[in-house]
């Protein structure tokens, strides 16, 4: 699999202030959340979008938003390509300062707006993302142009609620807390982690930690260690032909049954198992699939061929959700 970059959180707005624009072939991406309003257009084949209060598929030509500091989980089907906008909340603050503030109460945009209303959003995102890949002269003012007018259409039509300045900065403090949480577990994975000493880092209380964790990302804290050594399991697999304990060591887990118990849970097979597969087919699937992200950002050219293969194309709109 082509290398994974850009991480959702890490987000960079070196093109245009405060908008970025990507194209993304997406298998999974494990629970996270970022400081963003996230529009989403998916193109090809279909996504599972899991949230505190959804769980929902959605097919080829479904628009989806995620709130700043919402977090979601997705499951890519079929080779799911998304058409991805993280737009700031500092976007419009000058013109429209309440819009860090505003809370969208619906994540997939087609079960409330018309097939008329979603063609013309369509029409919008892919014109967008054509002056953002095409780096015309220029192009910032039509970007530019088709955000406002997005956010103007969402913003009649899809129902939202406006927040209090003391709740959004209680949610932006969580989110930094988060932040600290999962950076200490980065750079701490390979030891044991103790949830006490990061309780204490914090101010708080471990019971208190472990609802907050979950709270905030939708798992339990133990289990987002396990998913992120797994991780860096699979990941040592496929670099080098090392021992089963090294690379259960390497990657955090104490004794190898742990790891043996996650590739059973993750993959149906032991890791001896999914050596061998993988060493019949190279560059097999087994070899694309992570835990935590598999995923393909393209290339600004790569995006740019792919959108105006799109805009020449017929794409199908479905206002309704599979499941």
């Amino acid at each position: 699999m082509p290398k994974t970059k850009d991480e959702y959180e890490i987000i960079d707005y070196s093109q245009i202030q405060n908008l970025k624009i990507f194209l993304v072939s997406l298998a999974y991406r494990t629970p996270h959340l970022h400081a963003v309003f996230e529009i989403n257009f998916v193109l090809r084949g279909s996504v599972r979008i899991i949230t505190g209060t959804q769980n929902r598929e959605v097919n080829q030509g479904a628009l989806y938003i995620f709130n700043s500091y919402e977090a979601h989980e997705l499951y890519g089907k079929d080779n799911a390509l998304i058409l991805s906008f993280q737009i700031s909340p500092a976007f419009c603050r000058d013109y429209f300062p309440l819009f860090k503030n505003i809370v969208f109460d619906c994540t997939h945009l087609n079960t409330v707006l018309s097939e008329s209303e979603i063609l013309t959003l369509d029409k919008s995102i892919l014109g967008a993302a054509l002056a953002y890949f095409s780096k015309n002269p220029g192009h910032e003012f039509r970007c530019l142009a088709e955000m406002n007018y997005i956010f103007a259409e969402l913003i009649r039509a899809v129902p939202y609620h406006v927040i209090r300045e003391n709740e959004y900065l209680m949610i932006k403090e969580k989110n930094a807390r988060m932040r600290r949480i999962i950076g200490y577990i980065e750079e701490h994975y390979t030891e044991k982690i103790s949830e006490i000493e990061i309780a204490k880092n914090e101010g708080i209380s471990p019971t208190y930690l472990s609802h907050f964790f979950r709270g905030s990302l939708h798992i339990s804290f133990q289990d987002y260690v396990n998913n992120l050594r797994f991780d860096k399991a699979v990941q040592l697999f496929e670099q080098a032909e090392l021992r089963l304990i090294d690379i259960s060591m390497e990657s955090g887990f104490s004794d190898i049954k742990y790891l043996n118990k996650m590739f059973l849970k993750n993959y149906g097979c032991l890791p001896k198992e999914y050596r061998k597969e993988s060493k019949k087919v190279p560059g097999s699937a087994n070899k694309s699939v992570s835990r935590l992200i598999a995923q393909y950002i393209y290339s600004q050219k790569e995006s740019l061929e792919i959108i105006e293969k799109v805009l020449g194309e017929s794409l199908p709109v479905q206002n309704a959700a599979t499941n």
